[in-house]
C-alpha cells in the first residue's frame, strides 16, 4: 500500500513537471511570435517612414533630378529626415535629426546628400606632395564608413542604407590626368566632381557644431575626386561652385555625407 502511494505521488509530480514545461514552451513560442511581429513592425515603420518622405519630396515639385541652380538657400526644396548627428549643440552633447536632399532616384533607391555641412575633417591625415592619395586610401573614407556611420545611424536605420559600388574616375586638369584610383564599396561616401557638377550646385551652410570647430575657416566641403595634383582633392566652395583644382589633402574641409537608401 505504501509503495502504491509513493508511485502515485511520483506520477503526479511527473505530470506537473511535464505540464509546467509545456506551458513554458508555449510562453516562449508566444514571446518569439510577439518579438518577430515587433521586429517586422519596426522594419515596416522605417520603410514607410522613408517611403512616405521620399515620395512627398518627389511628388510636390520640389525634387530636382538635375542641377539645383541659383536657388535662394531659404527656399524649401524638400528634405527628408533620417539618422542623427551633432548640429545645433556646439558642444557635441545633443544630437539633432539629419536633413537630406533627395538628389537622384533609381528604381526603389534614392541618393541623399546632407542639407548642411555636418563636420570638418582633413581628407587625409598625412600630406606628401609626391604621394598620390586616392579616395580608397583616404582617412576621410575610413571615418565616414566607421565613426560617422556608427554615430549617425541606429542598427535599424543601417538596414536601409545600401552598400554601393562607388566609381572613382580619373580627373583631367589642364594637360594632366590625375588617377581616381580603384572603385570602392561604401555605405557612406562623398560626391564626385561630376556628381556635384551635375546634381548639386547651390550655397550651403555649416551647423553650429561645425562652426564651433572651424569658425571662419570653413570655406569648402570635400569631394571624393582628386584635385589638380596628386596631393590634392576636389571640393565645392560655400557658394556651391565645384573646384577641380581642389585643396591639399591635409587641410580641414567640410563634410557633406552622401548615402543611397532603399525604400
Amino acid at each position: 500500500m505504501k509503495n502504491r502511494i509513493i508511485n502515485l505521488t511520483l506520477f503526479t509530480v511527473l505530470i506537473l513537471i511535464l505540464a509546467a514545461c509545456s506551458n513554458k514552451k508555449n510562453e516562449e513560442s508566444n514571446e518569439d511570435r510577439v518579438n518577430s511581429k515587433i521586429s517586422t513592425d519596426n522594419k515596416n515603420n522605417t520603410t514607410n517612414f522613408l517611403t512616405n518622405q521620399i515620395n512627398d519630396v518627389l511628388t510636390t515639385g520640389e525634387y530636382r533630378n538635375k542641377k539645383i541652380v541659383e536657388q535662394n538657400f531659404n527656399e524649401d526644396l524638400g528634405t527628408i529626415k533620417f539618422g542623427s548627428y551633432w548640429q545645433s549643440d556646439s558642444t557635441g552633447n545633443v544630437k539633432d535629426v539629419i536633413e537630406w536632399y533627395v538628389v537622384k532616384k533609381e528604381a526603389n533607391k534614392a541618393l541623399l546628400v546632407s542639407k548642411f555641412v555636418l563636420d570638418g575633417k582633413v581628407y587625409n591625415d598625412i600630406y606628401d606632395e609626391n604621394h598620390h592619395i586616392t579616395w580608397e586610401e583616404s582617412t576621410i573614407r575610413q571615418w565616414l564608413n566607421d565613426s560617422f556611420y556608427n554615430e549617425a545611424f541606429t542598427n535599424e536605420e543601417k538596414k536601409y542604407i545600401t552598400n554601393e559600388n562607388i566609381v572613382n574616375k580619373d580627373h583631367s586638369y589642364g594637360t594632366r590626368t590625375i588617377r581616381g584610383g580603384n572603385n570602392t564599396k561604401d555605405n557612406v561616401f562623398l560626391l564626385s566632381f561630376d556628381e556635384a557638377n551635375d546634381l548639386f550646385f547651390r550655397e550651403t551652410e555649416g551647423t553650429n557644431y561645425l562652426l564651433s570647430h572651424l569658425g571662419n575657416n570653413f570655406e569648402f566641403w570635400w569631394l571624393r575626386s582628386p584635385g589638380g595634383y596628386i596631393s590634392r582633392a576636389g571640393n565645392v566652395g560655400r557658394t556651391g561652385l565645384p573646384s577641380d583644382d581642389g585643396n591639399k589633402v591635409d587641410e580641414i574641409g567640410g563634410i557633406r555625407p552622401a548615402i543611397w537608401v532603399q525604400y
